[in-house]
């Protein structure tokens, strides 16, 4: 198995930062390429050629116009600093790195950008410490639709001692144990293998200390066959690689 070429999908600077490090991370002891990609939305556009439409100021909290050539300034403003966080970043490293921007609807960008990719990295959410549980909708979007391997990453977490393979009671899971060996391999550290549900993860006392940020778990994802997505991401605080 073989890592040539990693998406990193990126939003705000500092929610961006751990993503792109635990990225570099993996590309520095694969040899893999970064391509890393920041879409403007084209909703929030659309959105400010409409007569009534009123941002919030951050600073003061007052109502401003909300208007679409400030919002084009501030967009090329947000992406240059962007470019030279991750372009700086992959020279401390030694690594190639691509910086793109797209404009249009945030899936739809991600997802044909991912089509020739080995692996995508998305942080959970906004929060740079990763303090906040919940799982962004894009996030939840790719974890769950998304044909490449998906790494949903706590921004808060730190490359783990312990890789943990995760595989449904009744099946062979040869994906999870492919991924989880060549990680434990490119990064050198110890892996396990439960034959356990990651949705059941919190309901015996022996697999609760795996509910941790730093503790990297592997699983294979999958739908009921009503169509209900599997695992649950938002239940969990762990870093977890769908593949």
């Amino acid at each position: 198995m073989t890592l040539t070429s990693i998406l990193i999908a990126i939003d705000s600077v500092p929610g961006s930062r751990p993503v792109v490090q635990a990225a570099s991370e993996l590309a520095l002891r694969t040899g893999a390429s970064l391509k890393a990609l920041f879409i403007e939305d084209d909703n929030w556009y659309k959105a400010s050629r409409v007569s009534f439409a009123y941002q919030v100021s951050s600073i003061t909290g007052e109502l401003m116009p909300f208007d679409e050539a400030e919002m084009l300034k501030q967009g090329r403003a947000h992406s240059s600093l962007l470019e030279r966080m991750i372009v700086n970043h992959s020279r401390e490293l030694n690594i190639r790195c691509h910086y793109r921007t797209a404009r249009g609807p945030v899936i739809r960008e991600l997802m044909e950008a991912a089509r020739d990719q080995d692996l995508i990295v998305i942080g959970r959410n906004r929060d740079p410490d990763g303090s906040r549980r919940k799982l962004g909708g894009t996030a939840r979007f790719l974890a769950e639709n998304c044909t490449v391997p998906v790494l949903v990453w706590n921004g808060g977490a730190t490359w783990p001692g312990i890789i943990t393979g995760m595989i449904e009671p009744g099946t062979e899971g040869e994906n999870v144990k492919r991924w989880m060996q060549f990680l434990g391999n490119c990064l050198n550290r110890e892996t396990v293998t439960l034959h356990q549900n990651l949705t059941e993860l919190s309901k015996t006392e022996k697999t609760k200390r795996l509910r941790d940020k730093n503790h990297l778990l592997v699983a294979e994802r999958h739908r009921d066959e009503d169509g209900t997505p599997h695992p649950d991401l938002e239940q969990l605080p762990n870093s977890v690689l769908l593949v």
